[in-house]
Parts: structure tokens; C-alpha cells; sequence
């Protein structure tokens, strides 16, 4: 596992505490679980 820091205006980090609140885990996860499911694209691969 990877240790990251972001940086994130105050709103955001606010937002994120709330919905981590109301699914009863932490900013981390939330964050952990947002990334997973964002799809990247290989620069490299031919379309």
C-alpha cells in the first residue's frame, strides 16, 4: 500500500467527512474507494 497526501480546499475536505460520516468510515476510504473507480486511460495503448 501507497501513502498519499492531497491537498484540498476546506468545502471538499468538509464534504467528504460528511459522507464519510454517513457511511460510517473514514475520509481515507472514501477517497481509497473514489480513485478505484476511476478509469485511466493508457497514454501508450493504440485506441
Amino acid at each position: 500500500m501507497e501513502i498519499s497526501a492531497v491537498s484540498v480546499d476546506d468545502g471538499v475536505y468538509r464534504m467528504a467527512r460528511v459522507r464519510a460520516a454517513k457511511l460510517d468510515t473514514s475520509v481515507s476510504a472514501v477517497v481509497r474507494d473514489h480513485l478505484a473507480g476511476v478509469k485511466v486511460s493508457n497514454p501508450f495503448s493504440n485506441p
